[in-house]
């Protein structure tokens, strides 16, 4: 099965579930029009461009999609990121995240703007709770892959770029996981 077309699909229901949602959850007015804003959360050591391709199903289908360029360099500058993106939207919005950029939008999801949550194989925490407990408590498949995860000299982490396209690639052409991996970001280290 191809994951991306499949992703598109999901988030299109989603929308308009959340849409639905929110009109029968009004008991005066219900909501005249659909949620049409949709706020794409990268997860972590890659960048925005992984959703290139859910990005441009949804704009054909008519979605205001932005793709939220978190610094990755705090939870909480990777909120702020995602916030600014949220405070630009012109109505409600669905955001939707992958890997650790469920963490960025359970926390940024408080803002009255956002409309729903869509984790697609991400973190789901709990607001405020600790990112790094629970990476301990719940670690994940690429954490127990010995030499992964390399560190530098100053502190940051990246992935082995042989160990990219199976971990974060394994469903797209060869050609186009040797592009993402070349994409794979450095991250400061957490404890």
């Amino acid at each position: 099965m191809k994951i991306l077309p499949f992703a598109a699909s999901v988030l299109s229901l989603s929308a308009c579930v959340f849409a639905s949602s929110a009109a029968m959850a009004q008991d005066t007015q219900p909501a005249t029009t659909p949620i049409k804003n949709i706020v794409l959360v990268h997860g972590a050591w890659v960048d925005g461009s992984g959703w290139k391709p859910v990005y441009d199903i949804l704009t054909k289908d008519g979605y205001h999609v932005t793709m939220v360029q978190e610094p990755l360099t705090s939870l909480d500058d990777d909120v702020a990121a995602a916030k600014r993106v949220i405070d630009l939207q012109d109505g409600p919005a669905i955001l939707v995240a992958h890997s650790y950029g469920g963490s960025i939008i359970t926390e940024a999801g408080a803002d009255p703007k956002v409309a729903g949550l869509v984790y697609v194989a991400a973190h789901a925490p709990a607001v405020g709770e600790d990112e790094s407990d629970l990476g301990k408590q719940y670690p994940s498949y690429t954490s127990k892959q010995p030499g992964a995860i390399k560190k530098t000299d100053d502190g940051y982490t990246y992935l082995n770029p042989a160990d990219f396209p199976k971990d974060f690639a394994a469903d797209l052409p060869r050609r186009q996981d040797h592009q993402s991996g070349s994409r794979a970001l450095l991250l400061p280290a957490r404890s």
